[in-house]
């Protein structure tokens, strides 16, 4: 059975993350282009706010990319994305 799970890292705060989304970045797109199923993997950002005055930047993993997060030093948050 294929994984569903999606994958999200909390950068933190949006204003501060910079830098660790630079590294993200560049970590995921190396990966990705040694990976098999690379057409089926995707990373997005999403800016998320709980009334506090900061937002926190997150990023968010397709299941594919189980096989790349699992080699790397990522300490990730594994979740059900429901579509409605």
């Amino acid at each position: 059975m294929k994984n569903k799970y999606w994958f999200k890292k909390n950068l933190g705060d949006a204003m501060l993350a910079g830098r660790a989304l630079e590294e993200l970045e560049k970590s995921f797109r190396k990966e990705v282009q040694k990976a098999a199923k690379a057409n089926e993997m995707a990373m997005f950002i999403h800016h998320e706010s709980e009334g506090r005055l900061h937002c926190e930047l997150v990023a968010y993993f397709s299941p594919a990319c189980e096989s790349i997060l699992a080699v790397s030093k990522l300490r990730l948050a594994r979740f059900r994305l429901l579509m409605i």
